[in-house]
């Protein structure tokens, strides 16, 4: 092995030995003199495997470095030294410079380490601990540019060296065992053997090393090897699609011997191509907590710039996304952690004048929800005031004072983002320029993802990132308009709404349109107008025309296409230089005829809507006529007699599926979803029906029951479309059916999906049946006869003291006549007479019930509700027929109430 490849495996197994230093390094200095001495052993071995091969291959700077950090180490290993925040910040920073020279190993020996050398030796005479001026010695001003130093380097991806080739790497789980440390690197230099040396620990580890599992048997792959396989696995996918289309087209006249043949292979091909490109996604996937891990010494560095005590909590450093997704991430983060210790945590002195711990914490949180990669930086700071961030946007012309005042406090706390916006007093190096938290929002919008904020003064802010898992290949929705097809990312689509023409659901206020949808007033946007194609005559809404709803952090808006084709899985395609300047395409994609089709950027469409902000955040004043009393339901039958209607609201989402797909466990039902099994359930295994047709492509409604997602599968699906259910259902006594209406010319059952699962799946409901469940006085508010009915069945089959009432009015009557009878309010949120929202307001404004429990019963798809909901005084929100969880916040809510003798 020549001299170039030592050196190359040296530089691997050297990176390895030091990537968990400085976070031990950190744990080392939390323990302080009860430091763990498995995990000072562990840093310890690693400092003196680097200093040994540096020796061997004369990197003398190297060596000498690691040599005096060695020496420090085992002074502390021995009970010797404190490791004060003194001596373990010179124990960092050596550690980093280690990193730099072992990152440009070639010329390392031209290095000077002087500095660094007397720092040490000083830690070891004792000198240094003795000492703290000498670290506050240092100004405000050069603690900050290693703070700024410290972030870069910590969240720069690092580029491939040329040189090198392959040598940027991944690593690949195999069941081959790794090659012994002494073989040589593959001459080609894409795959070399696995190093885990510096993983291990000794039995007396430290508890987070005593946990870690054994190192798996790994290769290394180069990047570019990866790559080429992601390519292959999209064409492959577009091959599928092409495939399965054309199979779709084949005549029914077509041989039955061949047509079974081709569809064999079809299958086979599809379920090839399904398995493989989730397992190489597989390899693209890397833990969020190689950006995590990054923060600690972030916080730590901004901490002592600032003045301030804070402390990072990490959760869900397991939770993995596209690498393409970690490192885009990294910066973006970086400007809200250093936010929230800037502007969200107070001085110690101020927060414990203000009865609060002197120490902030910041919480960095990261989990999976709903096929997406949720991150939350939460900070127990002071908070934001809504009314100033009104003032700062009027002074700085982002807003007019009339706009201003409108403006909810919610809205206004995500001001922030708007560009050149800051609330700093004064212009430093952490923040005051004016720039940052748009450039955040920019860059998460980029790769698909959106961001809000939400606040409350003197408690803290809550900052949310919602991310796709991957980037390569996404679900979409194919739209057509003026005769071109457009994809839309699924991941940005609420829901869809079908114009008609009976419904004045497409309104003008101040010349822009407006969708009224459930007593919302969201912007429209015309996509064949903002495309320049062929925009029609104005105000030509038919029942030709759908309207996707999309929600990205910017706004909530909908589109208006021609028509929805359906949903496919597409394969991103970046756009050439001509066209990747263009803010409403984002890629695009080869369809499964071969057509090519653009792929929309939902956050450029939002950007077009915010021309119609000011209309849409009119409230239904505006609009001629109280808001109507209408359900939004989806139909399906399993026969031409058997017909079937289940509120919108519940549903998660609705797939279309083949027959084949259906496999059978045991006597269970499931199909693959998302990665996993999706548990099916079918009507006629609880309600008795006339007959269940078997088409070959039937749908699966998607809902989430007990902490559970499980799928209804049904064999049509006729409409999605609002109905008014006063007066038309009647209740019917019957498990899984909540009551019978006449919606079109079909009696229709509306369907309890709770119930249903609730004799399907019992084993799901066992835990909360288990629990004593206490009983409480409820007072609920319900417009609707039928839900009003139902909550009430419902709520008196759990043995609840149950008070109906008809509206808001009516209900702070009953509540203002009779204030000591209820434990908890239960309240639909849109209601004629008195909304729930303000019906909240009243109840909260009263000091009789300022503790009084307030549910509000709304839709899953109504955020911008919920958010108002809360800043009025709404402890929960439920959905209407979500039984299960319904009667557990009730149970929760009531606990202290019901348990503690007040009643």
């Amino acid at each position: 092995m020549d001299q170039a490849d030592l050196l190359n495996e040296f530089v691997e197994e050297a990176t390895e030995h030091l990537s968990d230093i400085e976070i031990q390094l950190l744990q080392i200095e939390a323990m302080g003199e009860d430091v763990d001495d498995g995990l000072v052993n562990t840093v310890f071995r690693a400092i003196h495997s680097v200093k040994g091969a540096a020796g061997f291959l004369g990197l003398t700077q190297i060596n000498e470095l690691s040599h005096h950090l060695e020496d420090v180490l085992g002074r502390v290993r021995e009970g010797k030294l404190t490791p004060d925040p003194y001596n373990v910040d010179v124990m960092l920073k050596s550690a980093d410079r280690l990193k730099t020279l072992i990152d440009d190993v070639e010329t390392s020996n031209a290095s000077d380490n002087s500095e660094l050398c007397e720092k040490l030796k000083a830690v070891l005479d004792g000198a240094g601990a003795k000492s703290d001026s000498a670290a506050a010695g240092n100004s405000a001003e050069s603690q900050l540019d290693e703070v700024s130093h410290r972030i870069e380097e910590a969240t720069a991806p690092e580029p491939p060296d040329e040189a090198q080739g392959d040598q940027a790497e991944h690593v690949l789980e195999t069941n081959e065992d790794p090659a012994p440390a002494q073989a040589p690197a593959a001459s080609n230099g894409t795959v070399t053997p696995a190093r885990s040396s510096a993983k291990k620990t000794d039995d007396s580890g430290a508890d987070s090393k005593a946990t870690r599992r054994a190192p798996e048997s790994t290769i290394r792959v180069g990047v570019r090897v990866l790559d080429r396989l992601m390519n292959l696995a999209g064409e492959l996918v577009l091959s599928r699609n092409q495939l399965m289309q054309t199979l779709a087209a084949i005549s029914l006249k077509e041989d039955a011997t061949r047509q079974s043949s081709l569809d064999k292979i079809a299958l086979g091909l599809d379920q090839v191509t399904t398995e493989l490109q989730e397992t190489i996604m597989q390899t693209r996937m890397q833990p969020i907590g190689n950006v995590f891990n990054k923060f600690p010494r972030v916080i730590r560095d901004l901490s002592a710039s600032l003045g301030k005590e804070i402390q990072l909590k990490t959760e869900g450093n397991e939770v993995e996304t596209d690498k393409t997704i970690v490192e885009a991430i990294a910066d973006p983060l970086t400007h809200l952690i250093r936010n929230s210790c800037d502007h969200g945590i107070e001085s110690p002195d101020v927060r414990t004048a203000s009865g609060k711990d002197a120490t902030g914490s910041v919480v960095l949180k990261a989990y999976h929800q709903a096929g997406k990669v949720m991150i939350e930086i939460i900070d127990d700071g002071a908070g934001m005031d809504p009314e100033k961030l009104r003032r700062k946007a009027v002074e700085k012309g982002v807003l007019s004072e009339e706009a201003a005042a409108r403006m909810s406090d919610a809205d206004a706390v995500n001001l922030i983002f708007a560009p050149g916006f800051s609330t700093a007093a004064a212009v430093t190096d952490v923040s005051g320029r004016g720039v940052g938290m748009d450039v955040v929002r920019t860059n998460i919008e980029k790769i698909g993802g959106s961001v809000e904020v939400t606040s409350k003064l003197g408690a803290g802010s809550t900052v949310s990132i919602t991310l796709p898992l991957t980037l390569a290949i996404i679900p979409a929705m194919i739209v057509e308009v003026s005769g071109h097809r457009y994809a839309l990312p699924q991941s940005s689509i609420a829901e869809l709404v079908q114009t008609d023409g009976k419904e004045k659901c497409i309104q003008q206020i101040n010349h822009a349109e407006v969708l009224k949808l459930r007593g919302k007033l969201l912007p429209l946007v015309r996509l064949r107008e903002v495309l320049g194609l062929n925009p029609g005559e104005e105000g030509d809404f038919g029942n030709d025309h759908q309207l996707v709803v999309l929600e990205t952090g910017r706004c909530r808006c909908a589109l208006a296409v021609d028509r929805v084709i359906d949903s496919e899985e597409i394969v991103v395609k970046p756009l050439g230089r001509h066209l990747n300047e263009l803010p409403m395409l984002a890629g695009s994609t080869i369809l499964g005829d071969g057509h090519v089709a653009m792929i929309l950027d939902a956050s450029g469409v939002a950007i077009d809507a915010e021309a119609h902000d000011s209309a849409a955040s009119m409230d239904d004043a505006a609009l001629d006529g109280a808001a109507s009393d209408l359900q939004r339901l989806v139909l399906i039958s399993v026969s031409p007699n058997d017909h079937f209607a289940i509120p919108m609201d519940i549903v998660s989402r609705i797939e279309r599926i083949n027959r084949e797909r259906v496999e059978m466990i045991g006597s269970q039902r499931l199909m693959q979803y998302r990665g996993g099994t999706l548990p099916l359930l079918n009507i006629e295994d609880v309600v008795e029906v006339t007959q269940v047709d078997d088409p070959d492509e039937s749908f699966v409604i998607v809902f989430k029951v007990c902490g559970h997602e499980a799928g209804l599968q049904v064999p049509y699906l006729e409409d999605i479309r609002d109905c008014d259910l006063n007066g038309s259902l009647e209740t019917l006594r019957q498990t899984g059916v909540a009551g019978v209406a006449i919606i079109g010319e079909h009696s229709t059952r509306m369907l309890d999906l709770y119930g249903l699962t609730e004799v399907a799946r019992p084993e799901w409901f066992e835990s909360m049946d288990s629990e004593e469940a206490q009983t409480a006085r409820i007072l609920v508010c319900e417009d609707s006869a039928f839900f009003r009915n139902f909550l009430t069945r419902v709520l008196a089959e759990q043995g609840h003291e149950v008070t109906a009432c008809e509206h808001g009015e009516e209900g702070w009557a009953t509540l203002s006549e009779r204030p000591k009878d209820f434990d908890l309010l239960v309240t639909d949120v849109e209601m004629p007479e008195l909304s729930g929202i303000e019906l909240t307001k009243r109840v909260r404004a009263d000091g009789r019930f300022q503790d009084l429990p307030v549910i509000a019963l709304t839709s899953l798809a109504d955020e911008d509700s919920r958010r108002v909901g809360k800043e009025a005084g709404v402890n929960d929100y439920q959905v209407k027929m979500n039984k299960p969880e319904l009667l557990a916040s009730i149970d929760k809510l009531t606990a202290k109430t019901t348990s503690g003798g007040t009643r």
